[in-house]
């Protein structure tokens, strides 16, 4: 479906599935330049396209999408598998879900295997889920402008980089879930370079970020950067915890993380900076089930930082669980109990 000059995000279009669509660009639905639209409670799925072709759905210069309960499937693409946003006005997303999604161009797949973003005066994704999409990033790639993501689920995504990859002057990304990703080419899971703003309450956990080079926290700052990264729980991946670079300049604030039992190492300097981040095991619920909610006793609880630090909730989730303690007791008291 084209959408023509001159349409607003007035236009409003409920409840439609958009199948099997084949262009170059936007295969599925195209905005033109100028134009807008909303999207509630549609599928956008089976997308494909020649080389070259970009987007499932693809939105123009200057143009606005916003979009809610909508769900991008099974689209496959060279760059932007479900979604290619060029230099549009703005992007909202709210309560989607990104499955199965590919950008495949390259060995380790495309840009923006379900978001390719290059521009976006703005873009929003929050309460998303972002799931088996593949591509380098899998999740979302790009930035440019005002960039927030929040309260997403990234999980079981490949590529040569799995969640995120980012460069944005003004930067929200918080209380997001990474779990279950897995690189192809040792790429990070959340990657941010050159820009502002802050990363915080987000659970990083149980992620294939390779062998060497990457990891899943890796940021590089430059000149005129800076950038707040406060606690977030970095745990039981494969590969390096927190890194970060600052290439002639820029300025990281490193606060009350928790960066623990990271393969190669947690924190780039071998040990949590003092005095608020640290290196403790968070006390999942369920590590094997992937209960990623706390224990009663986690130092990653309002109160319980393990060097009296006053950090509040460190991670996305609160408590989910009890420790109870179970005192230790002889056969024979044991058999008194039962008279």
């Amino acid at each position: 479906m084209d959408v023509g000059a001159g349409v607003t995000t007035d236009s409003e279009i409920t409840g439609i599935t958009f199948d099997r669509g084949r262009s170059v660009n936007g295969a599925n639905i195209q905005l033109a330049d100028g134009s807008g639209l909303t999207l509630t409670s549609c599928v956008i799925r089976n997308a494909t396209g020649p080389a070259m072709a970009i987007g499932g759905v693809a939105v123009g210069s200057g143009s606005s999408l916003v979009m809610h309960d909508c769900e991008f499937r099974n689209n496959v693409m060279v760059l932007g598998g479900g979604l290619y946003a060029g230099s549009s006005l703005s992007l909202v997303a709210t309560d989607c879900r990104f499955i199965a999604n590919r950008a495949t161009g390259g060995r380790h797949g495309g840009y923006g295997g379900a978001v390719a973003d290059f521009g976006a005066n703005s873009a929003r994704f929050e309460g998303c889920t972002f799931e088996k999409n593949f591509g380098s990033p899998a999740g979302i790639g790009g930035g440019g402008g005002t960039v927030i993501v929040r309260e997403c689920l990234f999980r079981a995504n490949t590529g040569g980089r799995m969640g995120l990859y980012l460069s944005s002057p003004a930067l929200t990304v918080e209380r997001n879930t990474f779990i279950a990703n897995n690189s192809t080419n040792d790429g990070g899971v959340v990657q941010i370079e050159y820009s502002n703003g802050v990363v915080r309450n987000n659970t990083i956990a149980f992620n294939d970020a390779g062998t060497q080079y990457w990891a899943a926290l890796d940021v590089t700052l430059g000149p005129g950067n800076a950038l707040t990264v406060e606690k977030n729980v970095v745990a039981n991946n494969s590969g390096m915890g927190i890194v970060y670079w600052l290439n002639f300049g820029g300025a990281i604030a490193l606060e009350c993380n928790d960066s623990w039992g990271n393969s190669l190492f947690n924190y780039e300097a071998g040990s949590p900076t003092p005095p608020s981040n640290f290196s403790v095991d968070p006390q999942f619920c369920s590590p094997d089930t992937r209960d990623l909610t706390l224990m009663s006793t986690s130092p990653c609880l309002p109160g319980q930082h393990p060097d009296g630090a006053d950090c509040g909730l460190v991670g996305r989730y609160d408590q989910g669980c009890q420790v109870i303690a179970v005192e230790p007791s002889s056969w024979s008291r044991i058999k008194l109990l039962g008279h």
